[in-house]
């Protein structure tokens, strides 16, 4: 756990808002692209190559932690909860305090304080917060931030893609190969425990007689206190494996152990939580080519579980097992895709 505030306080200084990327009024959550340049205590290999004078695309998501029930009871007069546009307004001005959580790679977590609440009802003075409150706001930054980042956090206009396999071998698969792999350090960085192993749940290593072995982990979108928005995350280990369209029946075992494992740590962590109210699927197409699982609760509702994106996986497994052991280098895949991100460049051509 990573607890230097005054550092902490800089990442949040030194960013430089350029636009608002999106506003989930629902989520109270925004997305701002904006620049950073590297300050003290980066010298972490994500930001070492910038150079001392160099900036940077950046992301900072807010989120609003949940509302603190004690505070509204002793300040009944204070009945105004803040809103996504308020939160806009004083998101990065009246941060007064922050809190590095975690960090991986070119991934901050972080805690944040709004000045709105600070002086002697707040219990806080110049800056400082008071150990019994709670945080106000919850960031996440990424920086250096990459193309493929920005697209996925703006919404632009979308369209539905048909990919074909031959369309993927001729279009998505350059297009994958293309990707330098040090945007899968923090991945790498997990699952060869130099970061986050604090956060593990779950690891089941590779063997001889089980196969491939994989790690399960609380995703950083989830504030791991919310069971109906519990969220987690399986990443496997091979990293040959990228994504929907590399898994065979070879693969079986492999899935067949990461759904019995997210069970097993239902019961060990979270045994509020039943097996039939997790959702379990993959992403088609994934933020990252390393192939992931994510579980989420049922009641968690979200753009990442919509059909066009998520494949259950217990319908990946039935289509490997029953139909076809190579299914899903044979198959049809449709998804909306942004038209701003990178893969959109190299398929528009082929497109009707």
């Amino acid at each position: 756990m990573i607890s230097n505030t005054s550092t902490s306080f800089d990442l949040v200084r030194n960013f430089r808002p350029t636009q608002v990327l999106h506003e989930d009024t629902q989520t109270r959550t925004l997305y701002l692209l904006g620049r950073m340049a590297p300050c003290a205590q980066d010298g972490h290999p994500a930001v070492a190559s910038l150079g001392d004078s160099s900036e940077a695309a950046a992301i900072l998501k807010l989120s609003k932690t949940p509302f603190s029930a004690d505070a509204y009871v002793s300040q009944p007069s204070d009945n105004e909860r803040p809103t996504a546009e308020t939160s806009r307004s004083a998101a990065l001005g009246h941060i007064i305090h922050a809190k590095l959580v975690d960090r991986n790679d070119a991934y901050h977590w972080l805690d944040g304080w709004l000045g709105d609440r600070t002086g002697p009802a707040g219990g806080d003075s110049a800056g400082v917060v008071a150990p019994q409150r709670s945080p106000d706001v919850r960031l996440e930054l990424i920086w250096p931030a990459t193309a493929l980042h920005i697209a996925k956090y703006a919404f632009p206009p979308r369209r539905m893609i048909s990919e074909t396999p031959e369309l993927y071998r001729s279009c998505v698969l350059p297009f994958i190969r293309s990707l330098p792999t040090s945007r899968l350090q923090w991945v790498y960085n997990i699952l060869d425990g130099r970061s986050e192993q604090d956060r593990l749940l779950f690891r089941a290593p590779t063997t001889t007689a089980d196969g491939p072995g994989f790690v399960i982990l609380p995703d950083s979108k989830w504030d791991g206190v919310n069971m109906n928005s519990l969220y987690l995350l399986a990443l496997v280990e091979p990293r040959d494996i990228g994504s929907l369209r590399d898994l065979t029946a070879d693969h079986l075992p492999l899935l067949r152990r990461l759904r019995a494992a997210f069970v097993e740590v239902l019961a060990k962590y979270y045994p509020e939580v039943a097996p039939h109210e997790l959702r379990v699927f993959v992403h088609y197409q994934p933020s990252y080519y390393h192939l992931h699982i994510h579980a989420a609760h049922i009641k968690y509702e979200a753009a990442g579980v919509m059909a066009g994106q998520a494949h259950l996986l217990g319908t990946v497994i039935d289509n490997l097992a029953t139909i076809c052991p190579d299914y899903y280098q044979r198959c049809t895949l449709e998804y909306a895709l942004a038209e701003n991100h990178p893969l959109y460049e190299h398929l528009k051509g082929s497109l009707d």
